[in-house]
């Protein structure tokens, strides 16, 4: 059996029998014809989204994005923003993280058994995610918490508050390490169905920008939400610190994660009907409409806006609603897009199947 799987004999056009080792034999006397293939070859049909990982998975990419942009801005800013923007930035990325991790648990037949994920953890990709992020939760929880206790004025607390603001860099790293272990189990979750569309390099390339894009996004809408809850910040201040960063980090990021996102389309070239080709055609046929406003959502709110916005802030005084509505804007319509790119990176994939008939 294993020596016939090695060999890759099996029927024309299904799956590479490597995979599964299957143990039906056909027999036959008669020779298959030269250009045998299945009466449903030619046919394409989208798969089942599975909204509730769909949920999940942008959301962990996004809180994890953001726990790690906050620490990169921790690591690298000196200025007084630091006091107010850590706790801000804290709360929503570990808000959005507790929802992600409440969403997977719709995909469940039976949530309240959602516990003995974690028992395969040596065999299972899966159990690893629910344990990545089960300490990922547990550590931002923590550092959040440390985040509001270094506020002023200091609560009175066992331990100095210089030993607790010591602490956050350290921590803040260690909360992004184990959300990008969780990310990592994640992606091999979806490398192991041995499907070409979702490969390692795909996949991981796919998350990782969506934590970048979405990470960004999140920081630049908890920025301008900061002088809400303070009043004396300088303007000028926050947008030499974050703003105009981060403004430049989001297009940056948007434009890679788009352009990558249309590579895509140069499977159609193809002369063999690959799963590639088969993903390229679903997209630009009957998903073309979810196709095009991704990359419409996305394109506006990653590069246009945040360009309009850079250029806008050198006669910027304060920031008022409308500049709060378009900062808005930008997350929501970086969250949908990315939402549509992984909607279609479950729906697009080619599912390797058995021959079959003709399909109307």
């Amino acid at each position: 059996m294993k020596e016939n799987a090695e060999a890759d004999s099996f029927l024309p056009a299904a799956p590479e029998p490597y995979l599964t080792l299957p143990t039906t034999n056909y027999k036959t006397s008669r020779v298959f014809p030269r250009n045998t293939l299945p009466a449903d070859y030619f046919s394409i049909s989208a798969q089942h989204p599975h909204l509730p990982l769909i949920i999940m998975l942008v959301l962990t990419q996004l809180s994890v994005g953001a726990f790690t942009v906050g620490c990169a801005i921790d690591a690298t800013t000196g200025s007084n923003l630091l006091d107010l923007f850590r706790p801000l930035q804290a709360t929503n990325a570990l808000v959005f993280g507790v929802l992600a991790l409440a969403a997977s648990t719709l995909h469940l037949g039976r949530p309240q058994y959602a516990f003995r994920g974690i028992l395969g953890f040596r065999h299972s990709w899966l159990s690893r995610e629910i344990v990545a992020f089960g300490l990922f939760a547990g550590l931002a929880v923590t550092y959040s918490l440390f985040t509001w206790l270094t506020l002023k004025p200091p609560l009175k607390l066992p331990v100095p508050d210089v030993w607790i603001s010591a602490a956050l860099p350290p921590l803040g790293v260690l909360v992004a390490a184990t959300g990008f272990v969780g990310v990592l189990c994640s992606v091999m979750i979806y490398v192991f169905t041995k499907r070409e569309f979702w490969n390692f390099d795909r996949t991981l390339i796919r998350f990782l920008l969506t934590s970048v894009v979405l990470g960004v996004a999140t920081t630049m809408l908890t920025a301008f939400a900061m002088p809400l809850m303070q009043p004396s910040i300088a303007f000028s201040s926050l947008a030499d610190h974050l703003l105009i960063p981060l403004s430049r980090a989001l297009i940056l990021g948007a434009t890679v994660k788009l352009v990558y996102d249309a590579m895509l389309f140069r499977y159609l070239l193809d002369f063999r009907y690959t799963p590639m080709k088969r993903s390229a055609m679903l997209c630009a046929g009957p998903l073309r409409w979810l196709t095009v406003t991704r990359f419409a959502v996305g394109a506006i709110g990653g590069v246009l806006l945040p360009t309009l916005l850079l250029n806008q802030f050198a006669e910027m005084s304060s920031v008022n609603g409308g500049l709060l509505a378009v900062a808005f804007g930008i997350w929501a319509l970086c969250l949908t897009g990315e939402f549509l790119e992984r909607y279609l990176f479950f729906a697009a994939v080619s599912a390797p199947r058995m021959p079959g008939g003709v399909r109307g």
